[in-house]
């Protein structure tokens, strides 16, 4: 092949030439049986951390132990004899916020690349480097660097090369398609077909973007080629004059330095830094200062924020929604960005998660979990104060003894809503503190079927079998939906979410038997707040005083701001939860709530285009909570066409009768005398109101009230006698 005369008429038979030695190669590098040497082999395998990995090249006694000891201070045994270092020793490098790990690899010989003096364990391991950093004697570096570059390009390594832009690729049948955007090109028709023949390929695509030689055609049949960044470290250059220092300065990827007098070993640092293309983002997180002393670092010439998202965790895309980035990349400061933004040096990043819940949750994990106000029991004392303030100007509109009347008579129920209230959003918020939002969303899911056990328990409403099978279903298919990420959590705060999965249930159900029988909406969230207070301020003075007295004069605009936000969402949550209790019930507006979730995970499939991100399970997830709440509904309008069938009572809000509100006034005009015997005013003697047809009783008139014979009866009755 060096006697060939190099042209276009010699270019197909040398193309051959070189894919047989390419292949002789290969089957020499990796060996079929168990018996090579190739691989790392004892004391090269070494584990790769840091941010980058950096190899020291060269021959025995140029200096790449003193190198890596003056450079990360880790000690490498150098003596004046060669091979005084036989297996591979890492170093660490910490340079602008970024970890960089160091070889020194055993000095390598002529003939390295064929398995001499241990050159294939050395190479192999300088394959796995980021950046090739030969180091020369300065008293004959052109000669070492030739042989050096030699020994690694036969085993693989293109040195200061970029990844040649020929697309290759094969086909069934059409035979060899070649085109090229150059207009001459080295490589023709006939060379490429005298190298795809060598290999038996018949039928392949092959486009050249620039004009490129056999060799770079091998390379990517082959595959198996690795382009690392190199730089050419001359050492000992004490030994050389100024005039010699200053060619090998003009050089191109040439460093001098001197590692036993510690001369430029700064410049060369640097130098690695500025070959690797590292890049160093700070992360931000929301509400505090960025986190300078930490950055992660991305190695890649245009990094996006997928990759910054990747670095961090790899299920952090999944979850990604956009980015807030400071710096050089954006034109504004902040700026939203997508995943595909491009990041420069010293970006600063924020990222924002999609995570689908309810706001007052998502804003007690914000601010207990992230921002850092670990307060539960102060943060909850504020929701209920606010409460009871804000509605007492409503209450105020009603006198005094109306007030007086309701509380004795309903004060137990009121004491039970209030302190199974208070637990349950007390435990919620210090699991929060240590439980990963999608294992809280996944307890909190059976809620359903936990208030459905406690309607049976307090108010005697056993439910159908058809029910019961829609609610298990549903509540399957909703803890399958929410399902992403990691399922972490401490044991003590995954049995406070299960605890105030349960008070929430309690909570639902005594709510559902008060609003029932006499409770409006505002009456019964004004009352419960002072109840809530009672319970939860003494916890909060011996737990959370000091600790908060503390926080507060660092973080007083946040602590300020954090409290009236989640205090107004908590009581708008509270005031519309009550209300869909009081016009369904307890276990229906627990059914609601997660047919809500469920449509917000499909709308943000279908409105924003999320749904790359909507998985199989998540899919099953919502068909099955689809599938639950059809159930759910179709039993429970078979169950109101059963009532409203001939032979029921049907409920007329609209007729000439009165109102339910009317009858329950009347009834309070009910006495009785002191002989034992009762008296009624004349409007509950008939439907009319006239006393002709016989009186009607009092339990006949409460079921055509209210369209149920059985329901209201003995609570009606109750309410007169008293």
């Amino acid at each position: 092949m060096a006697r060939t005369q190099k042209n276009k008429a010699t270019a197909g038979h040398l193309g051959v030439l070189k894919a047989k030695l390419a292949k002789l190669r290969r089957e020499l590098l990796e060996p079929s049986g168990g018996g090579g040497g190739g691989g790392a082999g004892t004391g090269f395998d070494v584990q790769k951390v840091g941010d980058a990995r950096v190899g020291l090249v060269g021959f025995p006694s140029v200096g790449k132990s003193t190198l890596l000891t003056k450079v990360t201070g880790t000690f490498s045994e150098a003596a004046g004899y060669e091979f005084t270092t036989l297996t591979c020793i890492p170093g660490m490098i910490r340079y602008r916020g970024a970890k960089i790990q160091l070889l020194d690899l055993p000095g390598i010989i002529e003939g390295a690349k064929d398995g001499k003096g241990r050159g294939r364990q050395v190479i192999s391991t300088a394959r796995t480097c980021n950046l090739i950093i030969i180091v020369l004697d300065c008293l004959k570096p052109i000669t070492h660097k030739k042989l050096i570059e030699h020994e690694l390009e036969g085993f693989g390594i293109r040195l200061n090369k970029q990844p040649p832009e020929i697309t290759f690729r094969k086909k069934d049948k059409g035979g060899i398609n070649y085109t090229s955007v150059v207009p001459n090109p080295k490589l023709d028709l006939d060379a490429v077909r005298s190298v795809l023949s060598e290999y038996r390929i018949h039928n392949a695509d092959v486009h050249l973007k620039q004009d490129y030689e056999v060799d770079d055609l091998i390379d990517v049949i082959e595959g198996s080629r690795v382009y690392i960044p190199c730089i050419y470290a001359v050492n000992k250059i004490d030994q050389i004059t100024i005039e010699e220092l200053n060619v090998l300065d003009k050089l191109p990827h040439y460093c001098p330095v001197c590692a036993y007098h510690e001369w430029n070993l700064t410049g060369l640092v640097e130098m690695i830094f500025e070959y690797l293309h590292l890049i160093r983002i700070y992360t931000k997180p929301k509400g505090k200062l960025p986190d300078w002393n930490d950055p992660v670092v991305l190695r890649a010439t245009q990094p996006t924020v997928e990759d910054f998202c990747n670095r961090l965790h790899k299920t952090l895309i999944k979850q990604f929604k956009y980015a807030l980035v400071w710096g050089s990349s954006v034109k504004h400061r902040p700026q939203r960005v997508g995943k595909e933004h491009v990041l420069n040096d010293e970006d600063i990043v924020q990222i924002v998660k999609r995570v689908l819940n309810s706001s007052l949750n998502l804003l007690n994990k914000w601010s207990l979990g992230v921002y850092g106000f670990r307060f539960p029991l102060l943060l909850t004392s504020c929701h209920m104060a606010f409460g009871f303030l804000a509605l007492s100007p409503v209450a105020m509109r009603q006198p005094w003894a109306t007030h007086r009347r309701t509380l004795c008579k309903q004060w137990r129920g009121v004491v039970c809503i209030g302190t199974f209230m208070s637990l349950s959003i007390v435990l919620n918020n210090m699991s929060l503190m240590d439980v990963s939002l999608t294992l809280n969303q996944i307890i909190r899911s059976s809620i359903p079927v936990v208030t459905c056990a406690l309607a049976v328990v307090v108010q005697r409403k056993f439910p159908t079998r058809q029910e019961f099978t829609a609610l298990v279903v549903l509540t399957s298919g909703v803890m399958l939906a929410v399902w992403q990420g990691a399922l972490a959590g401490k044991p003590y705060a995954i049995c406070f979410c299960i605890a105030s999965t349960v008070s929430s249930g309690a909570m639902l159900t005594f709510s559902s038997k008060l609003l029932s029988e006499k409770l409006d909406v505002f009456r019964l969230t004004f009352y419960m707040a002072p109840v809530s207070l009672t319970f939860l301020l003494p916890l909060t003075f011996v737990f959370e005083r000091e600790a908060f007295l503390r926080y507060l004069p660092e973080h007083y605009d946040g602590a300020v701001f954090i409290i009236v936000l989640s205090s107004c969402n908590a009581l708008c949550y509270n005031l519309v939860h009550s209300t869909m209790i009081k016009a369904t019930s307890a276990v229906t507006t627990t059914v609601l709530g997660e047919v809500k979730i469920v449509g917000l995970l499909v709308l943000s499939a279908v409105l924003l285009g999320e749904g790359r991100e909507f998985t199989l399970k998540m899919t099953a997830g919502c068909a099955m909570a689809l599938a639950g709440f059809a159930m759910y509904s179709h039993t429970k309008i078979q169950l109101f066409r059963e009532q409203r069938a001939p032979g029921k009572a049907p409920h007329k809000p609209g007729g000439g009768g009165r109102s339910s509100l009317q009858v329950l006034q009347e009834q309070q005009q009910y006495s009785v005398h002191a002989d034992g015997s009762h008296a009624s005013s004349p409007a509950l003697s008939g439907r009319g109101g006239s006393g002709g047809g016989g009186s009607l009783p009092l339990h006949k008139l409460a079921a055509a009230e209210f369209g149920d014979e059985r329901r209201p009866t003995l609570s009606i009755i109750k309410v007169g006698t008293d």
